[in-house]
């Protein structure tokens, strides 16, 4: 049974971090359900996030310690360009 959660947040902290946990959850749900394979997918779509500190970033993230509007920002495109891309797989399965 899947629930839903609906936070108001008190203020702009709690508000990056909801949309952090909000992001976090989206990402498992297309599959990546784990640390290592949530981070190299992230470079392959966006290699921005290939440098050392951004890499820490993306762990900080997964562990839900970075609260970063500008990352969080960046990793909702991913999720766009990763939603896309299935999206045009399906197109290609449909029209074989």
């Amino acid at each position: 049974m899947k629930k839903t959660i609906t936070i108001e947040p008190f203020d702009e902290y709690m508000e990056s971090m909801a949309k952090s946990v909000e992001l976090l959850n989206k990402f498992k749900i297309y599959g990546l359900t784990m640390r290592k394979r949530f981070v190299s997918k992230v470079i392959e779509t966006d290699p921005f996030f290939a440098s050392l500190e951004n890499i820490d970033h993306l762990q900080q993230f997964w562990l839900g310690r970075l609260r970063d509007n500008n990352i969080n920002e960046r990793l909702e495109a991913v999720l766009g360009k990763l939603t896309q891309g299935l999206a045009d797989q399906l197109e290609k399965l449909k029209q074989q």
